[in-house]
């Protein structure tokens, strides 16, 4: 009796291990087939490509722009020729403090760049409409609207319940401070 279930149990045993070993080929042929329809894939665009080239030059050339410093996803990013620079920026994630001062993000690629960006320092923002001194105004970065009302001298007419908001503030911006409704500008 012990015999018999020492054989049955040797046998399921067996089973199992072969039940493991199909399993295992079978994750394997699956992952083998998948790399080959990815690399047939790849292979046909690439000639698509390349006969659509060949048949319209007018077909734009593809310029690599490579973006490191202030992004979420430094990279390499493709970009068709004449395309904006803002279309690889976007790809990148700019972070907040991105100093874009010294870039135009609207000029057109027309060559492989490779461009570090900057953090900036602190934000300049232009205050305009109901405050005493309207102007540029240096503020650190990470600030918010609300963190002006102590950076700023208001008029009589100025509404200070503008600056309960506490959206994050950008470079370059420009902030109209309104006025207290009913109040007249000068």
């Amino acid at each position: 009796m012990a015999d018999r279930r020492d054989r049955t149990a040797s046998e399921s045993q067996k089973a199992l291990c072969f039940a493991d070993l199909a399993l295992a080929i079978s994750f394997i042929a699956i992952l083998s087939t998948l790399t080959l329809i990815s690399k047939l894939h790849d292979a046909r665009e690439f000639r698509r490509l390349q006969h659509v080239t060949r048949r319209h030059p007018e077909v734009r050339s593809v310029w690599h722009v490579t973006l490191s410093g202030a992004v979420a996803k430094p990279g390499c990013y493709p970009v068709t020729d004449g395309a904006p620079l803002s279309v690889a920026l976007k790809k990148a994630r700019l972070m907040r403090s991105a100093n874009l001062r010294s870039i135009d993000p609207s000029l057109p690629v027309t060559e492989n760049l490779d461009l570090s960006i900057e953090e900036l320092s602190t934000l300049s923002v232009t205050l305009e409409g109901a405050v005493c001194s309207a102007g540029p105004i240096e503020m650190p970065v990470g600030s918010r609207l609300s963190h002006l009302k102590t950076k700023i001298e208001g008029t009589a007419e100025t509404d200070w319940a503008f600056f309960k908001s506490r959206r994050l503030l950008r470079d370059g911006e420009v902030v109209s401070v309104p006025f207290q409704t009913g109040a007249c500008k000068d």
